[in-house]
Order: C-alpha cells, then structure tokens, then sequence
C-alpha cells in the first residue's frame, strides 16, 4: 500500500524489518525522487527497537520534497555478521500543502 507524505510535516516512518535490532551494526534509509537522493537517514537518525525501524522526518526535509510526486525509499542494513542487505523499494506519494512556512 501506498504512503502519503505532506510536505511541510513531521512524520515518522515505521519499517518492521525480518530480523532483531542486535543484528543491524549499521543502517542507512535513503529517499529518491526523479533519480535523485533528496535525503538519507544513517544510523543515528534512527531509532531502532526490536523489528522495527523508525525514522521522524523534520518539516524542511518534507518540504524537499517535489509535490505530487512519487519518492522511493529504500532501507540497507548492514549486519553484526557484515552482510549488507537492501530492501525493496517502498513507495509513497508527496501531497502538496496550501501553507509552506516552517512553524
């Protein structure tokens, strides 16, 4: 399913990954839009907790963000046994704001 990012806003992106948090030594989250990295989370942007990975994005990140968009997000975890591992693309769309200041 598809995700919905409104510019301007601070989410938090949730990602439940297929192994325990003690076996990630390092984790990078990119985000692309039109064959551009617009941002990249690294390890210490993240907070990591059992399966899950979760990333809060600031509002001048969301406003990077091309409007009406879709941005590719794709997590690399490399492992404590050094197998680097990407995921699959996951999708989310950029929904445009009326109001663009940073409050």
């Amino acid at each position: 399913m598809e995700q919905t990012i409104f510019q301007g806003s601070t989410p938090t992106n949730e990602f439940t990954m297929p192994f325990p948090a003690e076996a990630i030594e390092k984790v990078i989250i990119s985000y692309e839009q039109n064959d551009t990295v617009v941002l990249e989370k690294h390890t210490e942007d993240i907070t990591i907790s059992d399966y899950l990975l979760a990333v809060k994005l600031t509002q001048e990140e969301t406003l990077e963000f091309e409007e009406d968009k879709l941005v590719a997000i794709q997590i690399k975890v490399k492992t404590t046994d050094g197998e680097v591992i990407p995921s699959e693309k996951i999708y989310a769309h950029i929904a445009d704001v009326i109001n663009k200041e940073v409050i």
